[in-house]
């Protein structure tokens, strides 16, 4: 792992990983949180039988089953509706708690808010966006997306989704391949 650093305000950040042709699986569930200052940049697939979409460490798989949202508790930060749901959706886990989504003994205060906006950009954009030298104007897109505090949005291929936590996460995503079985995305996130 590289670290970067400027003479502005980026000094101490990291930037952790990156996109590939095809999104590796990594063995086991461990959880592995991220880190304050580390900007990681992945690929990640997500399916019916694991929609749920943890912002962790490069190192951590990010899409998990629902059966584990009583352990991830607010580390399980979104969820994709992948259950023939049309147009495609993906949520908060509290918006994904009051449509019933989780069993019952599963409370909606055990989740963070994750709030999502349609970013306004396009896929060379969005790429374009994963450098340390451009991460405060990232961050500033996310904020100004997600001003709405919108807790699901519909996504189809080429959507680039702003996303941002009341923990003090901040990313995004490129919805590259969307099937009613799969979503496969390029994504970036960092926690400050």
């Amino acid at each position: 792992m590289k670290t970067l650093q400027s003479e502005t305000s980026l000094q101490g950040y990291t930037l952790c990983g990156g996109w590939t042709e095809e999104t590796r699986v990594i063995p086991g569930n461990q959880l592995i949180k991220a880190v304050r200052g580390e900007y990681y940049g992945y690929s990640a697939r997500f399916t019916r039988d694991k929609p749920l979409y943890v912002f962790a460490k490069c190192k951590s798989n990010k899409a998990r089953a629902l059966a584990t949202v009583p352990v991830l508790g607010q580390e399980a930060n979104l969820l994709f509706r992948l259950n023939g749901v049309n147009p495609t959706q993906v949520c908060s886990m509290p918006r994904a708690h009051e449509l019933g989504l989780f069993v019952e003994s599963v409370e909606k205060e055990l989740f963070c808010e994750t709030w999502v906006a349609h970013a306004p950009i396009g896929a060379m954009e969005f790429h374009a966006l994963h450098s340390l030298d451009k991460l405060q104007g990232m961050v500033n897109m996310c904020t100004e997306a997600c001003s709405g505090r919108q807790s699901h949005v519909n996504i189809k291929p080429g959507s680039v989704v702003a996303m941002m936590t009341d923990t003090g996460k901040y990313g995004m995503f490129l919805v590259k391949r969307l099937t009613r079985e799969l979503v496969l995305v390029d994504a970036f996130h960092i926690l400050l």
